[in-house]
């Protein structure tokens, strides 16, 4: 029988991964829900405001879209 304990830089190394990975599910679910907020504060203001408003949430989507490009990997 070959099997082997993981030794402890191993371990630490899987569990800094998982820790990585569950902070990336926090940053997109962050992104997500400030996203929503957006577009709600959006939907709820008045005609005069809403330019301005669709020019932030534009640049807020884009930027949101980057964020996932750059963590594609995960």
């Amino acid at each position: 029988n070959n099997f082997q304990c993981p030794s402890e830089t191993s371990i630490n190394h899987v569990q800094r991964q998982q820790q990585q990975q569950q902070q990336q599910q926090l940053n997109i679910r962050l992104s997500v829900e400030n996203l929503c907020t957006k577009l709600y504060e959006y939907n709820q203001s008045s005609m005069s405001d809403k330019t301005n408003q669709l020019h932030i949430i534009l640049q807020t989507i884009f930027l949101f879209f980057v964020f996932l490009y750059t963590r594609k990997g995960f």
